[in-house]
This record gives structure tokens, sequence and C-alpha cells, in this order.
């Protein structure tokens, strides 16, 4: 690999971390809220682990409704 592509790759994986950060932080933001959401605690989880794992698979892109 040349320094070009590692550093291609680094700024990828950079911008991959922000994003899982970003949509991690809204599935806490989200849990905290108040009941109101009618949701049970397990579909709660499943909500969790589901982000987890597109966001490790790279088959979840996070954009909020400020970016669209």
């Amino acid at each position: 690999m040349t320094q070009q592509e590692l550093s291609e790759l680094r700024i990828e994986l950079l911008t991959l971390r922000k994003t899982v950060e970003k949509a991690l932080g809204k599935v806490e933001e989200f849990i905290s809220a108040p009941p109101a959401r009618n949701l049970r605690r397990k579909k709660q989880e499943d909500i969790i682990s589901d982000i987890r794992i597109r966001a490790i698979t790279g088959k979840y892109k996070y954009t909020s409704k400020k970016e669209k």
C-alpha cells in the first residue's frame, strides 16, 4: 500500500468512527427519553443491537434531519 492509500483509509476510518459515535449518541438519547415513546426495554435493546451491527458492517449511515 502506498502512503496515499493509507492516508485515504485513515480518513475513511475517522469518518466511520464519527458516524458511529453520532449514531450511538442518538440511540442513548432515545433510550434516556421519557417512557412516552411506549417502547418496551427489550425492543430498545434490539434497536441498539441492530444499529451496532449495521455500524460495524458499514451498512448504516447516520443522517440527521438537519443534514437532509
